[in-house]
């Protein structure tokens, strides 16, 4: 495996880890040794790639933010009539925190620091 992509498969555990994480204790009760743990790799290895708590935080507001931006562009194409695109909308912002890790610890990120990720 090359390098590029053994650090692009680490960033994406270490975001997947981070969103447990914050999910489940908030942005103040996270740690990065549990992060770390969870992804199964060092502190240095997390360091590498986010050098604080809030770069991880805000990587999964980003990603978070991203998934749901491409969920609703999706939603809104797909369907012929503005009653139904509205509908379609509504359905990905209702089940998408659902089924989705990352998206639901971005909103929980976002709603703990007012509307704002964590800078």
């Amino acid at each position: 495996m090359a390098r590029q992509e053994r650090a692009e498969r680490t960033r994406a555990l270490l975001i997947q880890a981070a969103s447990a994480e914050f999910v489940r204790f908030g942005y103040a009760g996270a740690t990065l040794s549990r992060v770390s743990g969870r992804a199964n790799v060092t502190i240095g290895a997390l360091t590498f790639h986010f050098s604080t708590k809030a770069a991880l935080a805000e990587a999964v507001c980003a990603c978070g933010s991203d998934t749901t931006r491409s969920a609703v562009r999706h939603a809104a194409g797909s369907v012929d009539s503005p009653w139904g695109g509205l509908e379609s909308v509504l359905r990905v912002l209702t089940e998408l925190p659902l089924e989705d890790l990352v998206v639901r610890a971005a909103a929980r990120l976002s709603r703990e620091w007012g509307g704002a990720c964590p800078r």
